[in-house]
């Protein structure tokens, strides 16, 4: 990898694998590493907005490509690996 970084971040910095990053990664041998450490793509289906983790919910979509009228035409076509 190259980066401007010295280094590497003290806490996490990446919510969601790009499919064509994943199928970069699957080439050099590393996919099965992503994909046991991730969270499957249908874990996060949604966004929600919300006073608190168990409180007033404010609204809801769908994201990262979960819609089901968008999944059938969207990138999830054109990829053989999974959204993480």
């Amino acid at each position: 990898m190259i980066s401007a970084a010295s280094g590497c971040a003290k806490t996490p910095r990446a919510h969601i694998t790009n499919m064509a990053a994943l199928e970069c990664l699957r080439d050099i041998g590393l996919d099965r590493q992503c994909l046991d450490a991730a969270a499957a793509g249908h874990n996060m289906t949604h966004t929600r907005w919300c006073h608190s983790m168990a409180g007033e919910e404010y609204a809801r979509l769908y994201s990262w490509g979960n819609d089901p009228k968008r999944k059938v035409r969207s990138f999830h076509t054109f990829h053989s690996c999974p959204a993480l």
